[in-house]
């Protein structure tokens, strides 16, 4: 029988003892020891601290779930799993700290001795709650390793062996006092099992539960009969993990650091870590022993660990690591992106690099500050690799460790300089918008707005200054009545609260009435508003038009008194002309009377002198006709309506039939529109322009005459053109003139009138008359009509 000769307080620690485990020396640093923690089978070279005898064979496992650290053959310390966890989530930089500053001490140890076996360790563990037991001979000098796991499967064996035996083969095999070792190696052994800090169990080939410890059950929560003879599989989140672990145990192999996700009894799911082995009797599987270590806090930190280093690594802001010598320990990416350089590049360089020579006392005094007081905020130039500017914004903030000892700060930069150049920018711009204030000739003034609507000056610029006879200190935060008077300030208020009910700018002139002076002002008010919608503000400018507003007035005096002399020019004119009509009628008269009696009867110069006479006379009464005409032109008094231009074309052709019949005139013309007209005066237009084209025609050519129109903003244009003996550029605008001539009497016979009147009625219905014209190629006269007109 297994261990029969052997109390199972006396098992022997040499079957779990490891003779050879990881050791370090305390001036390592703890990055060193984590690295071959986790990396003992890396190729590069094995640092000197490395205390293992036999190092080769320690680094062919893949790792270590603890690292000893020995002075002088002695364990002083430990670090474990858990420990560097703790240690990576506190933020310190372990490439600059020993070992020693960090490990778990003072370390307990047990000797190895006659009187110590597995038990008293197994209770030693149990007792300090740890895991790994340093083994020392009677100098202290480290002999070996065990740890907790070990332990319970050395255990095992004979836990099995006791629980399938009766007490009567129990006392048939041994003898009393054997019996009551065993009885009581027994008891301290289910004892420690049954309450140790680790979960175990055992599972049937079919996968059913056979047995598990309170701390398993406690684990997830179940009571004994929830738990025990109910299938492994009910309590496995995940079932591809369970059936793997069972195909692998059945199968032979060993289970270690198995990670899996246990359900418990409340819903909740547990990450733990399964070691494992199967037991075999005469070539049959018994069962598996199960050891469930819960590592979800464990697993937790490292994932929260693992998204802030995520969240660091890929911040937008850039975060540094500087140690107490103000260089660069750990960089995010944002960090080294703003200063032009990679991560690895910054590692042990000096923070001074990264800023602008001229802004290096400033950061330094916020340094130093920072050292005093722990956290400083500065803004300062900064300097990238390629000797570009930028600005930055820093918020500089003190490190510690785990014992609050500093070990550095931290650095958090914004890259400003957008912000900066909008900053500049907008200074610029203040300072441009202050030249203009300062230095416009036009007054600009401020009123605020209270919410009870209350107006008070905020701001004269020195033109307003100037207008109103007082200084900007003067006015400021007084009323309109305060500031100039109850008169004068309650009509300057009429207009801002006139501003404030039509809620947009208004323009006006006013005349401001000062106590030393009186101007003219065109002035505009215009309403600012807050984010409530609430106008909280006018503004206001004023423009000095004294100066034109005298001129406006000297100008409308200037036209009444035209106005008034045109009417009377043109009554005089219309009442000259009428008046003239008769006695020149009588002359003419009584001259053809001459002629028709005594022609022939006196001698030939009479005759003559008779001629010249009636001729004149008669120019006289045609140049008197045309001048009544002329005068007419404004003062028609027949009403406006549509009026069709093609039958008014068709008329003028019937008026001037034999003129164009003798002339052999072709005259053509396009659609015409209707337009709102004067009839008579659009036939005349129309007539004069078509018998002017016939009458300078040119010799042994027949006149060709087209009239055309075309429609263009919101305008009719039309055009006559000729064939005929066209004019000078010099003339074109001389021919408009009333009673300008360019051709004799003779040549062709005329008082020069017809085409001023033309140019009279078109400009009467809002239009222009133009004339285009080179000498033996033809004249077009163009003019315009609105397309809607009215009576003007």
């Amino acid at each position: 029988m297994l261990f029969m000769n052997q109390p199972i307080d006396r098992l022997s620690l040499e079957q779990v003892i490891d003779r050879t485990p990881l050791t370090i020396k305390p001036d390592a640093t703890a990055l060193s020891a984590i690295t071959f923690m986790y990396q003992p089978n890396s190729s590069h070279d094995v640092p000197t601290v490395i205390e293992s005898p036999a190092i080769s064979e320690q680094l062919s496992r893949n790792s270590y779930s603890y690292i000893l650290v020995l002075e002088k053959s002695k364990p002083i310390g430990i670090l474990t799993e858990h420990d560097v966890v703790r240690l990576t989530i506190s933020g310190i930089n372990l490439a600059d700290v020993n070992i020693s500053e960090v490990m778990i001490q003072p370390i307990i140890t047990l000797s190895q001795t006659n009187d110590q076996g597995a038990l008293t360790a197994l209770s030693l563990l149990r007792q300090h709650h740890i895991g790994h037991l340093p083994i020392v001979d009677e100098q202290g000098l480290l002999l070996g390793m065990v740890t907790e796991r070990d332990l319970l499967q050395l255990f095992d064996p004979l836990l099995a062996t006791i629980s399938s035996q009766s007490a009567e083969q129990q006392i048939t095999a041994i003898d009393h006092q054997q019996h009551e070792l065993l009885r009581q190696s027994q008891q301290d052994l289910t004892d420690f099992v049954e309450n140790a800090i680790i979960g175990l169990h055992w599972v049937a080939a079919d996968g059913t539960i056979i047995w598990a410890n309170q701390a398993e059950l406690d684990l997830l929560g179940y009571t004994r009969e929830e738990y025990i003879g109910h299938s492994i599989t009910e309590f496995h989140a995940d079932q591809d993990t369970i059936t793997d672990i069972l195909q692998r145990l059945l199968s032979g192999q060993v289970v270690q650091n198995y990670e899996a996700d246990l359900r418990c009894k409340d819903g909740s799911i547990r990450r733990v870590l399964i070691d494992s082995n199967s037991s075999w009797r005469d070539g049959e599987f018994v069962r598996t022993r199960c050891f469930t270590r819960d590592i979800t806090d464990q697993k937790r930190a490292e994932e929260d660990l693992e998204r802030f280093n995520q969240a660091l690594s890929h911040a937008m802001e850039g975060i540094a690591l500087l140690d107490q010598q103000g260089k660069y320990v750990q960089i995010n990416h944002a960090y080294a992106n703003i200063v032009g350089y990679t991560t690895e590049s910054m590692e042990g360089m000096d923070w001074q690099l990264t800023v602008h020579p001229e802004d290096l006392p400033q950061v330094q005094l916020a340094y130093e500050h920072m050292l005093e007081h722990g956290k400083v905020e500065v803004s300062a130039r900064g300097l990238r690799r390629d000797g570009s500017i930028f600005y930055k914004q820093l918020v500089m903030v003190t490190a510690y460790d785990n014992k609050q000892q500093s070990i550095g700060h931290y650095c958090f930069m914004k890259d400003i300089t957008d912000h900066k150049q909008v900053e500049i920018q907008l200074r610029q711009q203040e300072e441009f918008l202050k030249s203009i204030y300062d230095g416009t000739e036009q007054a600009i003034f401020v009123v605020d707005v209270n919410p009870d609507k209350e107006l008070r000056y905020a701001s004269f610029n020195p033109a307003s200054e100037k207008y109103a006879g007082v200084t900007n200190a003067q006015i400021q935060g007084k009323t309109p009545e305060e500031a100039f008077g109850e008169v004068f300030g309650f009509t300057l208020r009429q207009n801002y609260e006139r501003s404030l009910q039509a809620s947009t700018s208004i323009t006006y002139e006013e005349q401001l009435d000062f106590s030393t002076h009186i101007i003219w002002t065109l002035t505009t008010l215009v309403p600012l508003r807050n984010e409530q919608n609430q106008i909280y503000r006018i503004i206001g400018t004023a423009t000095d038009i004294t100066d034109r507003k005298q001129a406006e007035l000297e100008l409308q005096s200037q036209k009444q008194d035209l106005a008034r002399s045109n009417a009377e020019l043109q009554q005089f004119a219309y009442v000259a002309s009428h008046d003239l009509q008769e006695p020149l009628r009588m002359i003419t008269s009584y001259l053809e009377l001459l002629e028709r009696r005594y022609k022939g009867q006196l001698d030939e110069r009479a005759d003559k002198f008779i001629a010249y006479a009636v001729d004149g006379a008669t120019r006289m009464q045609t140049l008197i006709n045309d001048l009544l005409s002329y005068s007419r032109v404004g003062t028609s008094t027949q009403d406006w309506k549509s009026v069709d231009c093609e039958k008014i074309v068709q008329n003028v052709l019937i008026n001037l039939h034999l003129s164009i019949v003798q002339s052999h005139a072709v005259i053509t013309y396009d659609a015409l529109p209707k337009v709102n007209a004067d009839p008579s005066q659009l036939t005349q237009l129309f007539q004069n322009l078509i018998s002017n084209a016939i009458k300078f025609r040119r010799e042994k050519a027949a006149p060709q005459i087209h009239i055309g129109v075309e429609g263009t903003d919101g305008h009719w244009l039309f055009s006559v053109q000729d064939n005929g003996i066209g004019m000078e550029v010099q003339y074109l605008e001389r021919i408009f003139i009333i009673f300008q001539r360019l051709h004799s009497k003779i040549e062709y016979p005329g008082t020069g009138i017809g085409l001023a009147v033309c140019k009279k009625i078109v400009e009467r219905h809002g239009g222009d008359l133009r004339v285009e014209s080179q000498p033996d190629h033809g004249s077009t006269f163009y003019f315009t009509m609105p397309q809607t007109t009215g009576n003007l």
